[in-house]
């Protein structure tokens, strides 16, 4: 009796020594209160309730505040507790298809893509995405350039952009963080680089015009709630230098940013024996992106990204022999360079069974391109020794000397609105894309030495898509795009005597309509086989020869 007596003195007394803690959970962005949070003490535990409110009785200091897509809390025990949890992103090995209106999972698309992961990137250690190329399947790029520039998918796609080629209407799209840099290229570091992805096959119902071959989506790193800051420092051949760094940092409760810069230089893996160089086809190139992300509430988010890049590069690839022993010849090496500011910002609203997406773009970019045209010099060429070319016998009087620039500026402008429910989608886009061109040398087979042109397209594109499950293995999806593009161009020309040549001027409009409908059948979680019929397309351009016959 008296042990029992002594065991419920101990009891009470425990009792009466444990605090009770009572409190709100919230959200730390939205202010809601969260249900179902975990309240746990060493020695007892509890959830909230739906209004977000819990109470406790416990012996310990601290309670341990978890909840699942969110920070968890250690906190120290008080009366009454208003706690604040910060959400977190819940890393998933999934792989989301992005080159799509809408996210979706890999097994549920029903496109032919390639996707490399940051994960993949850093596992190949490239710096840049010429070097995932030869990676891809059915992608080519054409030669000519500094870096990637005009591409091909499956045979359809560009080998260059010389002046007197037409409009600058491109069949593989090239989106960079929602920047649309399609006949650019040439920016393409991987340096925090989220995910690439290169779709194959007719895209023009997702990206319209600039999209009938392919499309390569490329999108960085999102800034992320925890303070992260690498650097990065490395050396190589053919006086190979990179360094550049990312730093991650929270402004107040919902907004974040993130920078990166990356400067890498390289010589150029050729000789020039003429000028007694070996930067002559160098690499400098300069690269910096600030990502901002706000988040004002719950179902309001901002992602914007700012770019600039300087990349000034030489060009000095065009040798006689073919660059047999990397060695070139010329008296006057080109560039190819090209400097681009550029803006996104998407915003995204998530309404109820339905969300709103809205998309900005701004760029502006300078380039040249120039090359010797003559691969050599006059030494070379009047030295019989060498190929026994005779100048004089060509019709050429020396010196035999030409040399090839152009000199572009474009400024592109993109507005896009998607509404997307959990099996349809509507959206209107518009782009404006304006550009200059100022061309000096062999032009229009040496019917002129100088040409200017004005480039000045605009689009108007609507379009909408559908899924439906036919049953719980086969589903449909069909989308359809019309487009209307507006072509304006002006141009200028002078001969090699100083004389004007006749002006061209055109002003089209083309109306274009693409589809895609396609099957799929769900194998299993982890296979799936798909068939699909699509149409693409691209609009028409002008000719920019003086003498149209």
């Amino acid at each position: 009796m008296i042990y029992k007596r002594f065991l419920f003195i101990i009891f009470s007394s425990i009792t009466l020594i444990a605090s009770n803690v009572s409190g709100l959970v919230v959200d730390d962005i939205s202010k809601k209160p969260i249900s179902d949070v975990n309240i746990i003490a060493d020695d007892n535990g509890t959830v909230t309730d739906a209004n977000g409110e819990f109470k406790l009785q416990t012996n310990f200091k601290y309670i341990i505040i978890d909840h699942i897509g969110y920070h968890k809390r250690k906190i120290l025990v008080n009366e009454y507790l208003i706690i604040e949890l910060s959400p977190k992103v819940i890393v998933n090995n999934e792989i989301i298809v992005i080159s799509s209106l809408k996210l979706d999972t890999l097994i549920n698309s029903v496109s032919s893509l390639t996707i490399f992961k940051e994960n993949d990137v850093k596992l190949l250690k490239h710096n840049h995405f010429q070097n995932l190329i030869d990676y891809i399947p059915n992608l080519n790029w054409a030669g000519g350039t500094s870096r990637p520039r005009y591409f091909q998918i499956r045979g359809i796609g560009e080998r260059s952009q010389y002046f007197g080629e037409g409009s600058p209407n491109f069949s593989v799209g090239y989106i960079i963080d929602d920047i649309d840099l399609s006949g650019i290229g040439m920016i393409g570091g991987l340096n925090d680089m989220s995910q690439i992805e290169v779709s194959k096959g007719s895209q023009s119902t997702v990206y319209g015009n600039n999209a009938i071959g392919g499309s390569i989506i490329m999108k960085s790193n999102d800034p992320a709630e925890d303070f992260q800051f690498n650097m990065n420092a490395g050396m190589g051949s053919d006086n190979f230098k990179e360094y550049g760094f990312i730093a991650n940092f929270k402004l107040l409760n919902g907004n974040y940013f993130r920078v990166n810069v990356n400067n890498n230089y390289q010589d150029g893996f050729r000789e020039n024996d003429f000028l007694g160089k070996n930067n002559t086809n160098m690499k400098d190139e300069l690269f910096f992106r600030l990502k901002l992300k706000l988040v004002p509430n719950q179902q309001l988010s901002f992602i914007n990204t700012f770019i600039s890049s300087d990349m000034k590069n030489g060009y000095d690839a065009w040798a006689p022999d073919n660059n047999e022993d990397f060695k070139t010849y010329t008296d006057q090496p080109g560039e190819d360079s090209q400097k681009t500011s550029a803006f996104s910002s998407r915003a995204i609203y998530k309404g109820n069974g339905w969300n709103f997406v809205g998309i900005i773009s701004q760029s502006s970019s300078d380039l040249v391109h120039s090359y010797d045209g003559d691969w050599a010099n006059n030494f070379f060429w009047e030295d019989t020794s060498t190929y026994g070319f005779d100048p004089y016998y060509y019709g050429y009087y020396s010196p035999y000397q030409f040399f090839d620039k152009n000199i572009r500026n474009r400024k592109t402008y993109t507005n896009e609105i998607r509404i997307i429910s959990k099996y349809n989608i509507i959206g209107i886009y518009h782009k404006i894309l304006k550009e200059k061109d100022l061309a000096k040398g062999w032009l229009f087979g040496g019917n002129a030495a100088e040409a200017r042109s004005d480039h000045d397209i605009n689009i108007i594109s609507v379009y909408a898509q559908s899924n439906f499950n036919i049953n719980k293995k086969i589903s449909n999806t069909t989308s359809l795009r019309h487009e209307n593009n507006n072509v304006k161009y002006s141009g200028s020309s002078v001969g090699y005597s100083g004389h004007e040549l006749p002006e061209v001027s055109s002003n089209k409009i083309f109306e274009l309509t693409g589809f895609k409908t396609a099957f799929r059948y769900k194998i299993n979680n982890l296979s799936k086989a798909y068939f699909f019929i699509s149409k693409g397309y691209k609009s028409g351009g002008v000719n920019q020869q003086p003498y149209i016959s």
